[in-house]
């Protein structure tokens, strides 16, 4: 009987776990680029039980002794990021940019650690570098003059200076780095991301080359939630969250009735 309690618990834990998942999702709805994030189940650590063996049927015969495994509960297991792409808004500022395809642009935070974001609102610090903001900027260290008149990044990542005259000059050009399990990648900041081990290691690349996507200028890409499939699986949790109270309840009533024939 305390099994069962015990079990139905282990659901309330995960479901409540999904239920925030849910929760974060539909709060970042119009957040721009984020990605949603689902929560995995995985069944907890069974036990094995013996069960009594059937006597021999003949003289000699061998018996051999069976077991059932019985199940301890779910477990929450952690929570995975979908980089599925979102839709790309229009924004023409010209340092806005977004990535159409597969691909991470490589940052570095201020004590030189590795990030990556899928794009985002570029802007120039106050010696002209390009940063993403919090302390991140662009591994390829790219410099804006103060007398360019315009600034273009093309999709294979250069980026380029207008000068008043019409005139181009190349500054340096943002590369792409893939991960074999972009999922395992931990968010540190809106929209920028850490490499855990389970990643695999950085392999970059020229956008547009080798399956990379490509630089899209003046625009962002935005939250690839999905109200209807969020709202759905709040449904779900909410019905597995109830599922497993009234097991619970359950358990107490047949452990009341157990109390009452002993008396």
């Amino acid at each position: 009987m305390n099994d069962a309690l015990y079990i139905a618990a282990t659901g309330l834990q995960a479901h409540q776990a999904q239920m925030d998942a849910v929760a974060q999702n539909i709060a970042n709805l119009s957040t721009p680029g984020y990605k949603r994030v689902k929560v995995d189940f995985q069944d907890m650590v069974q036990r094995v039980e013996a069960s009594q063996a059937e006597p021999a049927s003949a003289p000699g015969q061998r018996v051999e002794s069976t077991s059932t495994s019985v199940g301890r509960g779910v477990l929450a297991s952690r929570l995975e990021r979908s980089f599925q792409h979102g839709e790309l808004r229009r924004t023409d500022r010209p340092l806005d940019v977004a990535l159409q395809g597969v691909g991470f642009i490589e940052l570095q935070s201020e004590d030189g650690t590795p990030a990556y974001a899928r794009g985002g609102a570029l802007r120039t610090d106050a010696d002209g570098w390009l940063t993403l903001g919090d302390g991140f900027t662009p591994k390829q260290r790219i410099q804006v003059p103060a007398d360019v008149r315009d600034v273009k990044i093309a999709p294979d990542g250069d980026v380029r200076a207008v000068d008043e005259n019409g005139r181009e000059r190349l500054l340096g050009r943002l590369e792409l780095v893939t991960f074999n399990e972009p999922s395992a990648l931990q968010q540190v900041a809106p929209g920028i991301y850490r490499a855990a081990a389970a990643a695999g290691d950085a392999l970059s690349g020229v956008a547009g080359e080798g399956g990379l996507g490509r630089f899209v200028q003046g625009h962002l890409e935005q939250s690839n939630v999905k109200a209807s499939e969020e709202f759905v699986m709040m449904m779900i949790a909410q019905r597995g969250y109830e599922m497993a109270v009234k097991v619970i309840q359950a358990a107490d009533e047949l452990a009341a009735l157990t109390n009452n024939l002993r008396k």
